[in-house]
């Protein structure tokens, strides 16, 4: 049944895509609800659910590189609190780069992480002793 104001539909029902225009589209030029037919990929670049990353289906992953979470924490408990955050940031990264298949990336985060640890460590040691010199100069002073 075809109604003059464009709605297509059964016993006068209009459809549910809206007025009709030329080719199966609606008159206003938009996809429908921007669902994609069954059995089509994504054209957004995106990885597929299930599908393996750039080390492929036939092979296995190479082993998990050393995220240094746990050395990142006490790094920012124990020395230096802004680049211990950063270095627990970087090494959280490292299992979201492994578990999509990214192996290069969780690498290149994992030595970032170590960066950040040995930055964290050396600049509390180095905050430290500027601590205990002042406070031992201060001390013998009075």
């Amino acid at each position: 049944m075809d109604n003059s104001d464009g709605y297509q539909g059964n016993n006068g029902y209009p459809s549910q895509n809206g007025p009709q225009g030329r080719y199966g589209q609606n008159q206003y030029g938009q996809q429908q609800y921007g669902q994609q037919q069954y059995g089509q990929q994504g054209t957004y670049g995106q990885q597929q659910y299930g599908s393996q990353g750039q080390y492929g289906g036939n092979g296995p992953m190479p082993p998990k590189p050393d995220n240094y979470l746990v050395w990142a924490i006490l790094s920012t408990l124990c020395c230096c609190l802004p680049f211990g955050i950063v270095a627990i940031i970087k090494s959280s990264h490292v299992n979201s780069y492994y578990n999509v298949g990214d192996y290069d990336g969780a690498v290149n985060e994992s030595n970032e992480a170590k960066k950040w640890c040995l930055i964290a460590l050396v600049s509390g040691i180095v905050i430290d002793i500027i601590y205990f010199i002042f406070y031992v100069g201060s001390a013998l002073a009075s």
